[in-house]
């Protein structure tokens, strides 16, 4: 009988420090410095253009990302700049949103009584991000650049 008990207690002290054991053990993903996304936030900027450096010659830039959708001169005290633009899709998602109020007939549990209540009614927007490349071209060379993101929404 005391055995019995002993093995039990043991049997019973395993199991708990096995089910403790495996709960202590939290595996986490990613890189702790960089916040969780937030839910609806823009992506970031962060495109293909990595390879881009200041001084890149223009022809080592159209070799690597191809002709711009735009290029514009700009002239400023005897100088002449050129900004070229790249533009290329990003990132897509789609949300549910409160397009619409509707009335929806309801009955008061405590009173009986029939009502009608607004409710809203969702719809899909769907949201399209393009990135937007800026580059400033001097002397046949790049000097700077900037990218952002640029947001078109349509509900379906």
């Amino acid at each position: 009988m005391i055995m019995r008990r002993f093995c039990i207690r043991i049997l019973v002290g395993v199991g708990l420090l096995v089910g403790l054991g495996a709960c202590s053990t939290v595996e986490q993903k990613g890189d702790a410095s960089t916040p969780a996304p937030i839910a609806g936030a823009e992506p970031q900027a962060l495109g293909s253009m990595i390879g881009l450096s200041k001084g890149m010659p223009v022809t080592e830039l159209v070799e690597l990302y191809g002709q711009p959708k735009e290029k514009t001169k700009i002239e400023r005290d005897e100088l002449v700049f050129e900004r070229w633009i790249y533009v290329e899709p990003f990132k897509s998602r789609v949300d549910m949103v409160a397009s619409r109020m509707e009335e929806v007939p309801y009955i008061d549990p405590l009173t009986g009584e029939s009502k009608t209540i607004q409710e809203p009614v969702f719809t899909q927007e769907m949201k399209h991000y393009e990135l937007k490349s800026d580059i400033l071209v001097f002397d046949g060379k790049v000097i700077e650049w900037k990218q952002s993101t640029v947001m078109v929404r349509s509900l379906d």
